[in-house]
């Protein structure tokens, strides 16, 4: 008999003698194992499990947190003194009650007593010392944590392997699915008034006449597409990311081009006068190159995934930090990398923070398929004497410096977390020479919301899927169980090149993205829709809002908002909420904060429509960008409604007024085109440039597509499907300028477009030329640019007549 069946044999023979498990029953059990912080603990005695309760030796365990133990028997009766830093223990063999410190502590189950060693249940032992106890019943494991940690430790691959495992059973995620994570790194603001300024506020306060970014969190800068210093213009064009000096207007140009290697996608960037920092990702050979396996057979596990690739790949999310004193010549002086797929980044002053999803090959890990370092995930901190930018495979020179693992033992994790997948946090000073801090936990993120002082990640939680039978080829897939679901809410300290967690929170519901999120005045705020926008009964859909306290403690909160709806939209304006629901129609609701313990609803408006994105004028007015509707009812034979739905039409911008909050009113509307209109406003708040100092401005790309047949009615109408509108066909795309004002209206001073006449005349009911759509719109002083990928337009914003355009070369694909 192997060495390896030894223990197996003891902790079937214990829980035998324990529990009077009969013999056939205790063949399938699997050993109990133990690991405190991380690491595991190896126990003279096995743990064993009686009543539902897990019993380990308590000396045994003791001693391996080396404490002072000490055993005797008082009347044939065992007992066991512990002295364990501030504590003291005393058990005795025939008491349910024992003293720590001198007062009693029920212990919940009589100590067992076996071949000499005393047993007590492991939770009860655990919190008697300080620790966290977590029972992993996927894989017979036992975690204690102790206090001063901030989260609890991964420590080893056992320990990996087992919190892997647990969290496939627990969860609705499958290990080793790269779309187990969703990503939304462009998502809808609704951050305060408070902390919230317009970009051309932000400009202003910077010191020039130029527009910035439109973030949620005033001082947190947001990284885009295209960012300008008031002189030059940055952007992400393909492959390559360009510099223009727009200034003259007259005179543009390229001033500077830099060109990345197949293996890097640029995505976003942070730009300001010296300094341009390009955000990517990329896709290399795997420097850890592992053997590689058989792929993967039809069977139970084929979810997972089938087929491996022959060349490893790894997957990381790159900063490129770049010297622009000279912008003609940019110079590349760091290199941050961290395996994993970009997830957000925010950038405070000299701080940046950058933050990915590192997904885990779980299967293989579990099956012990694959050596410890695989499980490793790699950073690099590269840093340049100044040199020039140039073509850069797989965006990285090679022989540079190496990626440095992040060992098992500095990992954290959440408890009881979903998606099995790794968060990292990676954070650095610009300003100075320290290494980036790199962070890691496992347990993933989904959206990120940051204040100017901390950094909140949010993942759902859904029940565990059940699973069944798929017919006779014997290969079983998951099926969700329709549930209610909760979010799981970590918050993080965002100190200078540092990010340090603090704590962790839980509310109902499910998060629509980063800007259903708030920090103010020590309280954070979110909003969450539970059930589902069809369901009934238990399962309806209704939305609430959540305010905790700083160690993310329930402070106070407002539930059950407009039952069968969900939320569309969100926006915090310091001790107001803003939130808008929708399924046949669009209720704006405002909601008094100024109390945290006792949050409500002020006042409700229905119109029809909805909106995507609120974004505040002032204190007493609010701007919703989103679509106009019209409903359609099904009726029976008797003409008596048996269902009603609603269809999106053209684009619909409101100003709301809401001077009087409990009767909020729509005071203006502006529709844009037919059904299939559309603007990235709607997707990504970045989109959006306005400014009430440049005589208030909006303005905002649109897809714009036209009804050419007939004029769709906004009434229901007795024939389903005649009421359903058509999509229109693709007339126009670029921007839109208003000018804004809270008693006139919306004005539409003008459009601009990239497109030539040609390219509209041949463009068909569906065309999507992406290198002349119009995607940011900026100003620099009294002239307005818009951007696309290979052109770039300067106009007069007093008349908007054209004063420039410059060609970029055409982008790669």
């Amino acid at each position: 008999m192997g060495k390896r069946s030894l223990p197996l044999i003891l902790s079937l023979a214990l829980m035998l003698a324990l529990a009077g498990v009969s013999p056939a029953m205790a063949e399938t059990a699997q050993p109990i194992r133990v690991f405190v912080d991380g690491a595991p603990v190896q126990l003279a005695a096995q743990p064993a499990m009686l009543d539902g309760r897990v019993f380990v030796p308590a000396r045994d365990l003791l001693a391996a947190l080396e404490a002072a133990v000490a055993e005797t028997r008082e009347s044939g009766v065992l007992k066991l003194v512990a002295e364990w830093k501030d504590r003291t223990l005393v058990i005795r063999g025939n008491a349910k009650t024992a003293i720590v410190n001198g007062n009693p502590s029920d212990i919940g189950s009589l100590p067992k007593t076996v071949g000499g060693t005393l047993y007590v249940p492991v939770r009860w032992l655990g919190e008697q010392l300080g620790a966290a106890v977590q029972w992993l019943s996927a894989t017979q494991t036992v975690t204690l944590t102790f206090a001063g940690e901030e989260l609890p430790r991964v420590g080893t691959f056992d320990h990996l392997q087992a919190l892997v495992s647990e969290a496939v059973q627990r969860g609705n995620s499958i290990a080793g699915r790269r779309d187990a994570i969703t990503i939304q790194i462009d998502a809808m603001p609704a951050g305060g008034f408070s902390s919230t300024m317009s970009a051309a506020d932000s400009a202003a306060a910077a010191g020039g006449d130029y527009s910035l970014t439109n973030t949620q969190v005033s001082g947190v800068d947001e990284a885009d597409l295209i960012k300008t210093d008031g002189t030059y213009l940055y952007q992400v064009s393909g492959n390559n990311v360009v510099i223009i000096r727009a200034v003259p207007a007259d005179a543009m140009e390229v001033t500077a081009e830099i060109p990345f290697g197949d293996g890097f996608r640029p995505v976003e960037l942070y730009a300001e006068s010296g300094r341009l920092i390009v955000i990517g990702t990329s896709v290399k050979p795997d420097v850890r190159k592992p053997q590689q396996t058989n792929p993967m057979p039809l069977g139970p596990q084929s979810a997972y995934g089938l087929i491996y690739p022959i060349d490893p790949v790894m997957f990381t999310t790159s900063a490129y930090v770049y010297d622009t004193s000279d912008a003609a010549s940019p110079r590349l002086v760091r290199e941050l990398e961290l395996e994993g797929d970009y997830l957000s980044s925010r950038k405070i002053g000299d701080n940046l923070y950058l933050v990915s999803n590192k997904w885990l090959d779980g299967y293989r890990i579990m099956e012990g398929e694959l050596p410890p370092d695989w499980a490793v995930p790699l950073a690099r901190d590269a840093r340049h004497a100044a040199k020039e930018a140039g073509l850069r495979e797989n965006g990285s020179d090679a022989g540079e410096e190496a990626f440095t693992p992040v060992a098992l033992e500095d990992i954290r994790y959440f408890p009881d977390f979903i998606d099995p997948n790794y968060l990292l946090i990676g954070a650095v000073n610009l300003a100075d020479d320290t290494a980036m801090d790199v962070q890691v936990y496992l347990g993933s993120g989904h959206n990120v919301y940051a204040s100017q002082d901390h950094l909140y990640t949010t993942v759902s939680r859904y029940e565990q899927p059940q699973t069944a039978d798929a017919g006779r080829s014997g290969v079983r897939v998951l099926l969700p169980r329709i549930t209610e679901t909760s979010t799981d809410i970590y918050k993080f300290a965002l100190l200078p090149g540092k990010a340090e967690f603090r704590a962790k929170g839980n509310v109902p519901g499910s998060v629509l993205n980063q800007f259903s999120m708030d920090e103010h005045d020590g309280h954070f705020r979110i909003a969450t829709t539970t059930g589902f926008a069809w369901g009934t009964g238990g399962m309806q859909s209704k939305n609430h809002l959540f305010v905790l306290d700083d160690h993310l403690e329930l402070a106070g909160r407002v539930t059950d908002i407009a039952p069968g709806e969900q939320i569309y939209s969100v926006r915090f304006m310091g001790n107001r909420a803003y939130m808008v629901t929708f399924r046949t129609v669009d209720p704006l609701f405002a909601i008094d904060l100024s109390d945290p313990a006792s949050p409500k609803v002020l006042g409700a408006l229905k119109i029809p429509g909805y909106s995507n994105y609120l974004h505040p004028y002032d204190e007493n007015h609010v701007i919703g960008f989103g679509k106009d509707t019209v409903e359609v009812s099904w009726k029976d034979e008797n003409s008596r409604v048996i269902d009603t739905n609603a269809f999106y039409l053209g684009m619909k911008v409101s100003l709301f007024d809401v001077t009087d909050v409990e009767n909020p009113v729509e005071k203006h509307v502006e529709l844009i085109g037919d059904r299939g209109t559309y603007s990235d406003l709607l997707t990504n708040h970045k989109a959006l440039l306005f400014s009430r100092e440049k005589d208030n401005l909006l303005a905002f790309p649109v897809d714009l597509y036209e009804d050419l047949t007939r004029h769709q009615s906004r009434k229901p109408l007795q024939d389903p499907g005649d009421a359903i509108p058509d999509f229109g066909t693709f007339t126009y795309q670029g921007a839109y300028v208003y000018r804004l004002d809270p008693r006139q209206g919306f004005e539409l001073r003008g459009r601009i477009t990239h497109l030539g006449e040609d390219e509209l005349l041949k463009a068909g009911q569906f065309w999507h030329n992406g290198d002349r759509f119009i995607r940011r719109i900026l100003y620099i002083g009294d002239t307005l640019y818009t951007v696309s990928d290979t052109m770039v337009k300067a106009n007069a914003l007093d008349d908007l007549k054209e004063i420039g355009v410059l060609h970029i070369k055409e982008s790669n694909p």
